[in-house]
């Protein structure tokens, strides 16, 4: 399945309507992996690998395909959903003014051993224990909800995110 879209596309886009997109934090011997992005949204922060659902594609089957392609990790068991969350981008993927997403949080494991392959988004890559100091609502929020035991989603966890 492709999702390409072309970029002066996808920047409309953008711009027009909120993007879907699923997040994953991926957990391996009681640490939970972050990368260091390159570009906006989020540039220079310790970030959870994640992208866009494609069209007709299921949010599971995206977060599969999403730790393949930044990760290069080809199997990955599901062990959470951690919730909805709304993620409001200042600047957004093309340096414009804002971008609106709405994601869905996954805590996964590898299955098997696994090598990290970082895709071009990113610059680093380490495992924490806890959030790095700094670091964004966001990421703590699903460090947090990745180790409670019982919870229900009942509504979208909301976030501005700037830089």
């Amino acid at each position: 399945m492709s999702g390409f879209i072309p970029p002066k596309t996808y920047k409309i886009i953008t711009k027009l309507t909120p993007v879907i997109t699923c997040d994953i934090l991926l957990e391996s011997k009681g640490k939970y992996l972050l990368l260091k992005r390159k570009h906006f949204p989020c540039k220079g922060f310790w970030w959870t690998p994640g992208g866009r659902v494609y069209k007709n594609e299921q949010i599971r089957d995206a977060a599969h395909r999403v730790v393949k392609e930044e990760l290069g990790i080809k199997k990955i068991n599901i062990k959470k959903f951690l919730g909805v969350f709304e993620l409001f981008c200042s600047p957004g993927k093309f340096n414009q003014k804002d971008m609106f997403c709405i994601t869905f949080g996954f805590l996964v494991k590898p299955i098997g051993s696994f090598k990290i392959k970082m895709d071009e988004q990113h610059s680093e890559y380490r495992f924490f224990s806890k959030p790095p100091s700094g670091s964004h609502p966001f990421v703590r929020k699903i460090f947090y909800l990745s180790k409670k035991k019982d919870y229900s989603v009942v509504m979208p966890y909301s976030f501005q995110v700037r830089g």
